[in-house]
């Protein structure tokens, strides 16, 4: 089972069920985030394209897309502060 900072959405920190960028945290699946709905090795690839589209996503108001897929039902603050490192930079 992959360590939980590699289970967790690079942009809005959200823990899924799978790892985004698999076991080996370089290889991405391509699918989106159910929570701010980032296309995972698409989007997210440098932090700074994932410190934009959170930023987009916050503005929005940073509401899950699916609700129904929240692992945790952390705040938002929280949720945030677990993304993993290199992308905790904003």
């Amino acid at each position: 089972m992959p360590g939980d900072a590699l289970l967790r959405c690079r942009v809005c920190g959200a823990l899924t069920e799978e790892p985004p960028y698999g076991d080996d945290g370089r290889s991405p699946d391509f699918w989106f985030c159910p929570c701010c709905d980032v296309e995972h090795g698409y989007q997210d690839c440098q932090s700074s394209a994932a410190a934009v589209i959170r930023r987009g996503w916050l503005a929005r108001g940073g509401r899950w897309k699916r609700p129904s897929l929240d692992l945790e039902k952390l705040s938002l603050v929280v949720q945030l502060s677990r993304r993993p490192e290199g992308y905790r930079d904003d």
